[in-house]
């Protein structure tokens, strides 16, 4: 989207280091998510899951999840901080947010 928003060059410069943040945290929290979801099946394919532990492998599931979705969503919104409104309103055009 650099040439569709007409990034400055500092504001490219930002853009870059969110997105290398962003990429950096979630592929190691993509990774535990992975190892979770690994675990949980093969703790059913062994039989060694049960209705004491399974929720509590679910949420730790889940968590994981919900912090990939926290650095991808939070990384939207410190682009707000980079762009000006005119481009803020493409970026969400572009992304299909706008109506």
């Amino acid at each position: 989207m650099k040439a569709d928003l007409a990034l400055s060059v500092d504001q490219e410069t930002s853009t870059q280091h969110i997105f290398e943040k962003m990429r950096e945290d979630a592929v190691s929290e993509g990774k535990r998510l992975i190892a979770g979801e690994l675990a949980l099946e093969i703790a059913f394919r062994e039989g060694s899951i049960n209705k004491a532990n399974i929720r509590a492998q679910l949420r730790a599931v889940e968590t994981i999840r919900a912090n990939l979705r926290y650095i991808h969503l939070t990384a939207h919104l410190e682009m707000m901080r980079v762009l000006t409104e005119a481009q803020v309103k493409q970026y969400s055009e572009l992304r299909g947010y706008a109506r």
